[in-house]
């Protein structure tokens, strides 16, 4: 079985959605002939843990994790942001270059490692790569789970910042065999922008679900008599917050048109500062149930138990092409959807599976109709969705591996290694 280095800032123990993509391409390489070894970071103290990940990864899969560099934690929140924002440059996470670097070379030499996979973001694990590939002519996969430049979640301080951000990502782009994307949008974007890289080595891989997530799984406890919609997930202050959906379920309690003792929002996972102010704000800490960050297997236990599951996206520059981890999950949990969403391929999903609604950004009024008619129809018995699982069942995580080992297989194929 030949070996992968995957060189990944965010692996269990570190919890949160942004380690599912590295676990389970971990957890299903060695079907299709490749072994991970895992290069990652030790959580600092004040990040989200989930122990119980650590049970996914397999026999045989060695991971070591690195030492990190990190801002005083101490630090006023305008000055670590003023620091991360104008002079770290790349990322926070930048602080693991000098552990990570070394112990990548190491592995690489006392295993004979021929192929590496980045994975971002930070997008300081791509710096790794790039060096790598410089120094030992291996085949590199770069793969991005997020957009760099057209990231919805972070502007640039400076246009200068963004001229350097572009010319690293060109740069990595450019030296990488292959590089790998979460959505086809930002496939497009990538070679509409970089013209001269191959088509055949920019491939989409999206994000999906695992079936043994559900295997076993039982809704988590809950009220049955009340109507219960559920999102999990972060917000993020002002970008991206349950805002006009809070608003507008308080319009229609204010109006008697959804009784608060029968329904239940479930917000699942770290609501941030901003959606704590909305709650207290507009009174809706007895209907809204935010219990914070709880583990993945639990967080799906609460999608079983939904009756709609929600989805919140942003709005803005690059916004069609995010294509969250999350809705592949609630579309394998077989719930309703209420999406507020853009156009954009999450939209394009949803309406192709018939797994829900979309309501555009920013339509309050069309989006009180539909709370009220998926009230009432939970009220009748009559929620339900005619999904067409041949749909989403391609969002498989061990399809969605074979398909990342099949691509690797066939460039080596055909580069004669």
């Amino acid at each position: 079985m030949r070996q992968i280095l995957m060189i990944a800032y965010y692996f269990p123990p570190f919890g949160g959605a942004g380690v599912q993509r590295s676990l389970k391409f971990a957890k299903y390489l060695p079907e299709f002939g490749w072994l991970p070894v895992v290069l990652s970071a030790k959580p600092p103290v004040h990040h989200l843990r989930d122990e119980t990940l650590l049970a996914e990864i397999p026999i045989g899969v060695q991971v070591q994790r690195v030492d990190t560099l990190h801002l005083p934690l101490g630090l006023p929140w305008r000055v670590r942001n003023l620091i991360t924002r104008w002079v770290l440059m790349v990322d926070e996470q930048i602080g693991w270059l000098p552990y990570a670097l070394p112990a990548a070379r190491r592995l690489l030499k006392a295993q004979n490692i021929r192929v590496i996979f980045t994975t971002s973001a930070p997008y300081s694990a791509h710096l790794i790569g790039y060096w790598l590939k410089s120094k030992y002519n291996l085949t590199w996969i770069a793969d991005f789970r997020d957009p760099w430049i057209d990231n919805f979640n972070y502007v640039f301080p400076t246009l200068l910042h963004r001229r350097f951000a572009k010319s690293l990502e060109r740069r990595i782009l450019s030296r990488a065999d292959l590089v790998t994307v979460a959505s086809e949008s930002m496939r497009l974007t990538i070679l509409d922008r970089y013209p001269q890289l191959s088509p055949d080595n920019v491939v989409t891989i999206t994000n999906g679900f695992d079936p043994s997530d559900f295997e076993g799984n039982t809704p988590v406890a809950h009220d049955s008599t009340r109507f219960q919609i559920t999102y999990t997930g972060s917000f993020y202050a002002k970008k991206l917050t349950p805002d006009d959906f809070l608003r507008c379920l308080r319009q229609l309690i204010d109006l008697g048109q959804v009784d608060p003792n029968r329904i239940q929002v479930n917000l699942i996972g770290n609501i941030g500062k901003y959606a704590k102010k909305t709650l207290a704000e507009l009174g809706l800490s007895y209907v809204v149930h935010a219990p914070g960050y709880v583990n993945h297997r639990t967080s799906i236990s609460y999608l079983l138990a939904a009756d709609l599951l929600l989805l919140i996206l942003p709005d803005g520059v690059g916004s069609q092409a995010i294509l969250t981890a999350k809705l592949f999950e609630y579309l394998a949990a077989q719930k309703p959807i209420l999406a507020i969403a853009p156009p954009g391929e999450a939209a394009e999903l949803i309406a192709r599976a018939g797994a829900g609604v979309v309501i555009p950004v920013g339509d309050r009024q069309r989006l009180s109709r539909e709370i009220v008619n998926c009230y009432n129809q939970w009220e009748r018995g009559k929620l339900r969705i005619a999904s067409d699982t041949t749909t989403w069942q391609m969002y498989n995580r061990r399809t969605l591996t074979q398909k990342l080992a099949l691509k690797l297989d066939d460039y080596l194929a055909r580069q004669g290694r």
